[in-house]
């Protein structure tokens, strides 16, 4: 969440700064925003698919709940794209016999539909520390703070950057493997997809289980592990972190000043062009399996809009409070009928109203209400002035 005074340093550093923002545009722009279309983030009615609804948007389903929609093929093919990406990273080893006395654990599956209206099938870790072959000790990662991400922001602002998102698939696969071996048990969707998808034949009925040969989301140890990869990967490619902010990067390509803030897997990349900005995902692509995506000008990053203009660029929370209001019955229940209290603010206004005579009668009070259009009640000689459903003042 953004707070007024910390906006306001940033909106003095983008003021004072934004003469310097090296866009072009014609004479007749002022503060429009030139950000490209929701690129990052499309909205569902750009994607025109009949089968996602408006309100579908971020939520997650049961396979139960699945089966039954008529776009079940589409979460099929997305099932297939999970694991068509995890046998390119290496991810698993082709079915066996499990070993002994090794602890095996389950696939999870979770689906939902992104923001951008993309069907997300995603194959998990359950994690369960069972036996001792979860490792708990070391699985802390850095996170971008909130403050920090502000700072990157009012930086990219004061020296003219343009801020473009890149996204890593199936991040946590790039990583090696945890400490101890991990083994899963082959599941239904494994099976289909190893037999219709590959057309590889039925898998033997002894082997039931596949050795996991990198991190997996959903694996205490795996947030650790990629982190510990791509930031060796950062300063392989001469991007140095800020000293009280791991996540935050600068550095220069080609010369030219760039900034890099991570966030686990979604990467914003404040550089003076989008040429710049891949020729340094292009290097960091050299590290990694799947290569990292440059997806346009950034309008949304880490849960708040971005809007890039050209004299300022503006943080809200937009989609994130519609989307908890929708959430909440919030967006449906009544205020109750009360008005603030109006007075002056001034020491003189203030004794005068301390000074007033409460009214005595019942038929005084009713009158004192109507005229001044709120709710009050006597509590023990002071009387408690309704300002709003959640607050009052004595």
């Amino acid at each position: 969440m953004l707070y007024n005074d910390q906006m306001h340093i940033v909106a003095k550093y983008i003021t004072q700064g934004y003469q310097t923002i090296p866009y072009t545009t014609d004479a007749t722009e002022t503060s429009t925003a030139r950000t490209q279309d929701d690129s990052m983030q499309p909205r569902i009615s750009q994607l025109k698919d009949p089968d996602v609804l408006e309100e579908e948007l971020g939520k997650s389903f049961t396979l139960k709940q699945l089966k039954v929609r008529q776009d079940w093929p589409q979460w099929q093919e997305a099932r297939y794209n999970m694991l068509d990406n995890y046998q390119e990273q290496g991810m698993f080893g082709s079915p066996m016999q499990p070993p002994k006395g090794v602890n095996i654990h389950h696939m999870l599956w979770k689906y939902m539909i992104k923001m951008c209206g993309t069907r997300k099938a995603r194959m998990v870790c359950d994690g369960a520390p069972r036996g001792g072959t979860i490792q708990l000790g070391y699985t802390f990662a850095n996170s971008v703070d909130a403050g920090s991400e502000r700072l990157s922001w009012a930086i990219a602002a004061k020296k003219g950057l343009q801020v473009f998102g890149a996204d890593c698939s199936n991040a946590f696969a790039e990583a090696p493997p945890p400490q101890y071996p991990l083994y899963m048990w082959v599941d239904e969707a494994y099976k289909e997809w190893w037999e219709h998808h590959l057309q590889r034949g039925p898998i033997p009925k002894h082997c039931t289980v596949v050795r996991v040969q990198n991190a997996i989301q959903g694996h205490p140890e795996s947030p650790r592990l990629w982190e510990k990869m791509i930031d060796g990967i950062l300063k392989k490619n001469k991007r140095q972190p800020t000293t009280h902010e791991p996540c935050l990067y600068m550095g220069y390509v080609m010369g030219a000043y760039t900034l890099f803030l991570r966030q686990v897997d979604d990467f914003a990349i404040g550089a003076q062009d989008e040429a710049t900005a891949n020729t340094l995902i292009t290097s960091i692509n050299c590290d990694l399996k799947l290569p990292i995506q440059i997806m346009g000008l950034v309008s949304r990053f880490n849960g708040m809009n971005k809007q890039q203009t050209k004299h300022y660029i503006k943080l809200t929370c937009t989609e994130y409070i519609n989307k908890m209001v929708q959430s909440h019955p919030w967006a449906t229940q009544q205020p109750l009928p009360t008005m603030p209290l109006p007075f002056e603010l001034d020491k003189a206004s203030l004794q005068k109203l301390l000074q007033c005579a409460l009214p005595t009668t019942e038929d005084e009070q009713a009158q004192l209400e109507e005229r001044m259009g709120i709710k009050y009640r006597h509590v023990m000689g002071e009387v408690l002035f309704t300002i709003s459903p959640f607050m009052q003042l004595s």
